[in-house]
């Protein structure tokens, strides 16, 4: 069994113009990851930025192959959001 765990540092392309804003595009992007892959998901970092924002992403595997075969997925779907742009990013995968 293998446990991935990500943090992906977020930068905001449509530049919200307050916090609120910013956190409805993030609840919005985050539910769509959550409903489609079946991950956890939270912001755990920049809560108080406009532009920015640090998810944390976790989920379990039967392989690393299909672990990363998720992270791809998961990591162009964020990229081919239009409203989000990936600045940072830190995969780890841990056998157990």
């Amino acid at each position: 069994m293998i446990v991935t765990i990500c943090k992906i540092g977020l930068f905001f392309t449509e530049e919200p113009n307050n916090l609120k804003r910013k956190r409805q595009v993030l609840r919005s992007i985050k539910e769509k990851l959550k409903n489609r892959f079946e991950i956890a998901i939270a912001e755990v970092d920049m809560q108080d930025k406009w532009q920015r924002s640090v998810i944390g992403i976790s989920f379990v595997s039967l392989s690393e192959y299909d672990a990363q075969k998720a992270v791809s997925k998961i990591l162009n779907f964020i990229e081919f959001d239009g409203l989000i742009e990936i600045f940072d990013k830190y995969i780890d995968f841990v056998q157990v």
